[in-house]
């Protein structure tokens, strides 16, 4: 669905063919590089995680990507528009199939148009599911609040943010 802002209404838009499978817990972005959306991961009908990468062109149509670095499948993670490093990050997620702590991603990868590559990190955001996440490109950070605590509780009222000229995770 599309909202037109000009009209104040939604309008579906979803292609006759060629659409990702369905999926839930998946996130999307806007991609300054190609002026698209780019949908990554999430969980099929069949439970399975997923790591696909997907782009929606002009509202009309998908094109699964064959992209190089492919993060690991998950689900509830996020993707956030850098406009200033013209680019995407992926951050958070879960893939339930696994054991803690395998199963919570606290790893930072970064979408510039055809591959993926990861930012290495020496520290880790407090939550990782069950929560937003938004740039602040004044303080050029990632926000991510709340959330369901990586080492235990649930929810944490705890605030990590991505630095993005430190490349590191600050709580």
């Amino acid at each position: 669905w599309e909202f037109d802002f000009k009209t104040g209404t939604w309008k579906d838009i979803t292609p006759a063919t060629g659409n990702p499978p369905a999926r839930r817990f998946h996130s999307i972005a806007f991609d300054p590089n190609s002026g698209n959306i780019i949908l990554f991961g999430g969980w099929d009908a069949n439970k399975v995680h997923l790591n696909d990468t997907w782009m929606l062109i002009a509202g009309s149509s998908w094109i699964k990507l064959s992209t190089t670095g492919v993060p690991s499948t998950r689900r509830q993670h996020h993707l956030v528009t850098r406009p200033d490093f013209r680019d995407i990050l992926l951050v958070a997620g879960q893939n339930s199939t696994m054991t803690a702590p395998a199963k919570w991603r606290t790893d930072v990868w970064r979408f510039t148009g055809l591959d993926w590559k990861q930012i290495k990190t020496t520290t880790s955001p407090a939550a990782v599911v069950g929560n937003s996440a938004a740039y602040d490109s004044v303080r050029q950070r990632l926000v991510m609040p709340g959330g369901n605590g990586i080492n235990g509780g649930s929810p944490t009222g705890e605030l990590s943010e991505f630095d993005s000229v430190s490349n590191e995770w600050v709580i």
